[in-house]
């Protein structure tokens, strides 16, 4: 019982911190301090967002904070695969990058899969 309470002190903690660092990414985007690459500073702090979520709801609501951790995960590999899939004229991501991408993505499609299939269903035969 003292692990999962210094576990879910922890989890606070840092997901505040992680939060706390996102809405100041976010602010400086937003209020145009930036010249260059304000789109990505966004997003930065949107991805810091989707991660301090799960940690937040954690001591709290565990099973939110898995399906807020899987919509981070599934919010990752959309915009990985779409980085390295979408044709841009002056950039080429290597083939490394985009077989890291696929097997990532499928990764995550197993992940779920599998954590479905566990699920017991409700009826018994």
């Amino acid at each position: 019982m003292r692990n999962r309470r210094f576990v879910n002190i922890l989890a606070m903690v840092g997901g505040g911190v992680l939060a706390l660092y996102a809405v100041l990414i976010l602010t400086i985007a937003t209020t145009g301090n930036v010249t260059q690459g304000r789109a990505a500073l966004a997003c930065g702090g949107a991805g810091l967002l989707l991660v301090a979520a799960p940690l937040l709801t954690l001591p709290f609501f565990p099973r939110l904070a898995r399906a807020l951790a899987l919509l981070a995960l599934v919010s990752f590999a959309v915009l990985a695969g779409w980085l390295a899939f979408w044709p841009q004229p002056s950039i080429s991501p290597d083939p490394l990058v985009r077989t890291a991408v696929v097997v990532f993505a499928v990764l995550v499609a197993g992940r779920i899969y599998l954590a479905r299939r566990r699920r017991p269903s409700g009826h018994q035969p």
